[in-house]
């Protein structure tokens, strides 16, 4: 993928790629080079854009050891982690991969921010509409007219809209099918899906469904309701 050319290539030039390579071309336009290294635009507390280099995948861990491993990193926590790194740099499933090196981190009390806990408020930071979206099913509720009585809410995190759909029932299928024919057809494919732990948001077709369209699938078991992510 030439990001020199300016020219996006089509799908089937890269849909036997990597999920990276993948992830990278859904973010064509946001992509520059400079002196020969690539880079991505990305665009913080919603008003100041930045420049970050994307890391390669051999050098992602050294990335976060040095961020947080070194006496100027103070070993911090995942969020302020992530939050150091990417004022820099880019690598796409950079959240997973932070937590997880975090995890393994024998000498600092990061870890305990991985235990199930009420916490008031988490932070999640995003760069652009469409990186991040959180979705949750409200009910049952009374039944309307139409035989609904549940209602799948979807936010974007980084705009904070947020749309609604009324289902009869809250089984994987019906919220599968909201999800592609009502919210993906009009606004296109997040980059990543968060949702509670719910069967309905883990089972097998959701999972199919998101490895197809590329979306990264990530579970919160700290909150209950969309409107804590959008805090």
């Amino acid at each position: 993928m030439k990001v020199e050319d300016k020219k996006r290539p089509e799908w089937n030039e890269i849909s036997n790629q990597s999920a990276v390579i993948k992830t990278l071309w859904r973010q064509f336009e946001r992509l520059e080079v400079h002196q020969g290294l690539l880079y991505r635009k990305w665009i913080e507390n919603e008003t100041e854009e930045l420049l970050q280099l994307i890391v390669p995948t051999s050098k992602i861990q050294e990335a976060i050891r040095y961020f947080h491993d070194i006496p100027t990193g103070g070993h911090l926590g995942i969020d302020k982690t992530q939050d150091r790194i990417q004022k820099s740099f880019y690598w796409p499933s950079m959240k997973h991969t932070i937590v997880e090196y975090i995890k393994r981190c024998d000498n600092c009390a990061a870890p305990k921010q991985l235990q199930a806990r009420k916490t008031p408020m988490e932070k999640f930071l995003t760069g652009e509409p469409m990186e991040r979206v959180a979705m949750e099913i409200l009910g049952p509720l009374p039944m309307s007219k139409n035989n609904n009585r549940f209602v799948l809410v979807l936010s974007d995190l980084f705009t904070k809209w947020t749309e609604a759909y009324p289902l009869q029932d809250q089984e994987a299928k019906a919220v599968a099918q909201a999800l592609t024919n009502e919210f993906i057809s009009r606004f296109g494919t997040p980059l990543q899906l968060y949702s509670d732990q719910g069967q309905n948001f883990d089972s097998r077709l959701l999972k199919e469904v998101c490895s197809l369209l590329q979306i990264e699938k990530n579970k919160s078991d700290k909150y209950e309701t969309t409107s804590k992510w959008l805090c």
